[in-house]
């Protein structure tokens, strides 16, 4: 079939250039699509189980958190290894798959198990992101002239983060440092006692306080009207309003037994960053199996539009880590050895068959064998490490010089190695 295939080729002289243009081609644009990693990814799939237990010690979380989740969630199909940490007021159990797992099937299995766990009334597990630890692609800081870090947190929190998570590829958005804004109701125990009131009255009457409620709807005619009720907190003074209880027939507010306060969360660390000694801090982690290059070319045309449009006057969004450049570093140092093995290769054939058109055939077929590689690549939709590939420098070293050595013992060329 190989010498019915070269006796074509000999006879019609334009078809082996036309088929090499149309792997070229394809090539290439497989090449454009194919997802780049400047270093693999070598994680499981892997499945994260977060859970909230505020207040509660490490003992607590473990006993009626933890272990009611690896009850449920033991003996899920594919499952691995399974391994739970327990911390204050924070539950967080890993589970690991078997090689072959599909992420999407997993995510599904531990949501059917988790509704099986006996947790605490308002305890409600939550799974990780679909990222994996290399999956950082993209690192910045919130930065204004004037700004406090309550307000950077608050722009972080409820402006910029759902923004980017509307990028394509982009899995989540983990916030760091600043001021995580409150309201805090300070009681008065003197105020408290005098006027009959408890901690647990407090409690209650502000539980169910911010809420609206329906009527249901009134017709009148041939109209209908609907009803409600509005009682959603808009600010301090609607708090402070809240009835907690009555003394004498007096009803008894929020601001008659404490005050009500603007505060923070409790601070658990801090971000600096160069004479920014309270800086805030936003981590863009990359969905699993995603187009870095992609996924960072809509990350920086949104952040641009942010700070264009979105952000008020003054505050910046400035980045200090972009995956791109590594991968565009990484994928230059390829091509540069990529680049001197051929002119390598196309110097020891020249040597050893004293002939340019020899040398450069056997060097074509070579790069027409890693083109069809990438397309093959880009038609399974697996991805290319850029780090992987200076082995192909080292693969065709070695099959020039097994060509060369077949030609000069005399074997017919088309068994060279780098045609099969």
């Amino acid at each position: 079939m190989l010498d019915a295939l070269l006796r074509y080729s000999l006879k019609n002289r334009i078809a082996p250039f036309v088929l090499a243009a149309v792997l070229a081609a394809g090539g290439w644009y497989a090449f454009s699509r194919l997802t780049v990693e400047a270093f693999p990814d070598p994680t499981d799939t892997q499945v994260q189980v977060i859970t909230l237990f505020s207040g509660q010690p490490t003992e607590e979380v473990e006993r009626r958190v933890s272990i009611p989740l690896e009850r449920a969630l033991n003996g899920t199909p594919g499952l691995f290894r399974l391994r739970s940490i327990s911390l204050f007021g924070l539950s967080f159990v890993t589970l690991t798959f078997e090689d072959g797992v599909e992420p999407y099937l997993a995510r599904q299995q531990v949501l059917e198990r988790m509704g099986q766990a006996e947790l605490p009334e308002g305890v409600q597990p939550s799974l990780g992101p679909l990222a994996t630890p290399i999956g950082e692609v993209y690192r910045y800081t919130l930065q204004g002239k004037g700004a406090d870090p309550m307000s950077l947190r608050t722009q972080q929190d409820w402006v910029v983060r759902p923004q980017l998570l509307r990028v394509p590829g982009v899995a989540d958005v983990v916030s760091y440092g600043g001021l995580l804004r409150e309201i805090h109701v300070e009681p008065d125990p003197v105020r408290m006692a005098a006027l009959e009131v408890g901690l647990s009255d407090i409690f209650e009457a502000l539980k169910k306080a911010s809420d609206n409620a329906s009527g249901g709807y009134v017709e009148r005619g041939s109209e209908m009207f609907v009803i409600r009720s509005l009682g959603i907190f808009k600010d301090l003074k609607d708090v402070e309003e809240v009835r907690v209880g009555s003394k004498g027939g007096v009803p008894v507010t929020v601001k008659n037994v404490g005050r009500v306060t603007i505060g923070y969360a409790p601070r658990q660390g801090i971000v600096t960053r160069n004479e920014d000694e309270d800086a805030v801090e936003g981590i863009v982690l990359m969905r699993r199996g995603e187009n870095p290059s992609v996924v960072l070319k809509g990350l920086r045309e949104r952040i641009a539009d942010i700070n264009d449009r979105v952000l008020p006057q003054g505050i910046r969004i400035q980045p200090f880590y972009d995956r791109t450049e590594l991968v565009d570093t990484t994928l230059l140092t390829v091509f540069h050895n990529l680049a001197e093995g051929a002119f390598l290769v196309v110097l020891v054939l020249f040597l050893f068959m004293l002939s340019v058109k020899a040398s450069l055939i056997v060097s074509m077929s070579g790069g027409c064998r890693r083109t069809s590689c990438r397309w093959v690549r880009s038609t399974s939709g697996s991805s290319w490490t850029a780090r992987s590939s200076s082995s192909s420098t080292c693969s065709t070293g070695c099959t020039a010089r097994t060509c060369a050595t077949t030609s000069i013992r005399g074997t017919r060329p088309s068994v060279c190695p780098i045609a099969s």
